[in-house]
């Protein structure tokens, strides 16, 4: 993608149509076909790893432990099935709307975003502090989706970054410290009877490493270098 915007922004070629272009300048006629095919290849592989794993959440991790808890593994399957070719659908009827997007990546970020960052903040916590309490960390992941699908989807919220140019990160990291605020608050406030201890459930060995703390230190270090370096 850089070699390409080097080469091709001054012709006017498209964020979409330069990785195609760099190819077809590269590869011989021939190749062009085979290279398409391996695209496809790992377009599909990719997808279908999507799909088996959403399968597999909603078959074992919902169907199977909520909705229908003496459901046979067979049936469980067929839901499993069923649930796949819905979702593969749905994917294939949704994906025009990516055509308005600026950048995939940054598309794929903001998505992701929905659910990691909440996801983030509840395990980064609850390493940090083990007196928060069980609902506090529900409360914190169905309030940061929330928060951050109304600044993604509500016409309201999303115009009003837009005009104010509020980029789309600095409003995820903003969730994100709200979200770490609330659950160090109500350890304090409500904070658990009793300390979470972790569990140790397998024969491996989970000593801490030595050097863990300085290695630590360093790459943080490192981030935000890196972050000041290019923020300038």
């Amino acid at each position: 993608g850089l070699i390409a915007y080097h080469l091709y922004s001054s012709e006017g070629v498209s964020n979409d149509n330069a990785y195609g272009r760099l190819v077809s300048d590269v590869l011989p006629n021939y190749l062009t076909g085979f290279f398409a095919a391996v695209i496809v290849g790992a377009i599909l592989s990719s997808l279908n790893a999507a799909l088996n794993s959403l399968s597999a959440l909603f078959s074992l991790g919902l169907y199977k432990k909520v909705i229908n808890p003496s459901a046979t593994d067979q049936n469980t399957v067929i839901i499993a099935k069923v649930f796949v070719v819905i979702i593969a659908i749905a994917a294939m009827f949704t994906s025009p709307l990516l055509a308005g997007q600026d950048t995939l990546f940054g598309y794929l970020q903001k998505m992701n975003a929905i659910y990691f960052i909440p996801i983030f903040s509840v395990v980064l916590v609850g390493l940090l502090n083990r007196r928060v309490p069980a609902w506090a960390a529900s409360t914190a992941m169905l309030l940061g989706i929330l928060l951050i699908a109304l600044g993604y989807f509500v016409p309201t919220f999303a115009t009003a970054m837009k005009e104010a140019n509020f980029n789309g990160f600095h409003f995820i990291g903003i969730i994100f410290a709200i979200l770490v605020i609330f659950l160090l608050t109500t350890s304090i406030l409500s904070p658990s009877p009793t300390a979470w201890t972790p569990q140790k459930r397998t024969p491996i060995d989970l000593t801490p490493w030595k050097g863990t703390k300085i290695t630590s230190l360093l790459l943080v270090s490192i981030v935000i270098l890196i972050y000041w370096a290019f923020a300038k």
